[in-house]
């Protein structure tokens, strides 16, 4: 079966309770694996009252089998939050794999910029800009080099305080040392810190092979964790990841990501310091 022969039925707009989620779910033969980072995404997203209505709904099968959304629909059932969604169906019993979804490639700040910004400090500016916008943003050029500008003195200060650059890569081989955590969520939650002049003291502790305080111990563990299970650096890691260590930083209380409501006051804390200094 080819794109071109594939057809829609319907599409309409209805109600996903957490219920309607589980009996959709109970159909779902054929679909790539339930991204846990993708759905804790989203599941903040709609405990935040963030979850927005777009054309990507939920699409379906004549025979019921789910074809796209088992995300969202886990996301649902998490969250406990009923969502309003368009369902597709399409014509026939379609496997997954028919559907070309996603496949569109996001331009990268490299391709919005070129060389006006350092490319060794890309990562970090993406990981403030998707806290800024809660995941989704598309940055113009000229705004991108003047956060970029503003924030130099900041990675200078990070450099004298802590003696480790920015540009550090994460190096999880270390058994000690700073730069075992340095990953580009958590440079997202000391920068942003630093902007607000909140003490990034505690960060010293990481420098011992184990930390002294219980929360630089939970969030080591929780590090290794995502790590063994197979959870990434994409997008949803880093922010997660500027979540958790915000709680470290600015209350010296390891949160969870299952904790919702700490994540989401963690988030909220940040981009409102973020607002203050950027508009993106």
């Amino acid at each position: 079966m080819s794109y071109g022969i594939m057809k829609i039925k319907n599409v309409e707009m209805i109600e996903i309770t957490p219920q309607v989620a589980i009996k959709m779910l109970s159909k779902n033969e054929g679909n790539r694996k339930i991204a846990p980072s993708t759905v804790l995404k989203y599941t903040k997203e709609m405990l935040a009252g963030e979850w927005r209505e777009t054309h990507q709904g939920i699409a379906i099968d004549e025979t019921g089998n789910l074809i796209d959304g088992q995300n969202r629909l886990m996301a649902v059932i998490k969250s406990g939050i009923t969502i309003k969604t368009t369902i597709t169906t399409y014509y026939g019993d379609l496997p997954t794999i028919m559907l070309p979804l996603d496949r569109g490639k996001t331009r990268s700040l490299a391709d919005i910029c070129g060389n006006g910004i350092n490319s060794k400090h890309i990562g970090v500016f993406n990981a403030i800009k998707a806290v800024y916008k809660a995941y989704s943003a598309i940055m113009d050029a000229n705004v991108a080099t003047s956060m970029m500008n503003k924030l130099s003195p900041i990675f200078d200060r990070i450099e004298q305080t802590c003696k480790i650059s920015i540009t550090t890569s994460k190096n999880i081989t270390n058994n000690a040392g700073i730069s075992r955590i340095w990953g580009n969520g958590v440079k997202c939650a000391v920068v942003t810190a630093l902007l607000d002049n909140k003490p990034i003291s505690i960060l010293r502790d990481f420098k011992k092979e184990i930390p002294l305080k219980n929360c630089c111990k939970e969030y080591l563990a929780w590090d290794v964790e995502m790590r063994e299970s197979g959870m990434g650096g994409g997008a949803e890691r880093i922010i997660t990841d500027a979540e958790t260590f915000w709680g470290v930083l600015t209350n010296r209380t390891f949160y969870h990501p299952t904790n919702y409501k700490k994540h989401n006051e963690c988030r909220q804390e940040m981009q409102e310091i973020l607002h203050q200094h950027f508009e993106l």
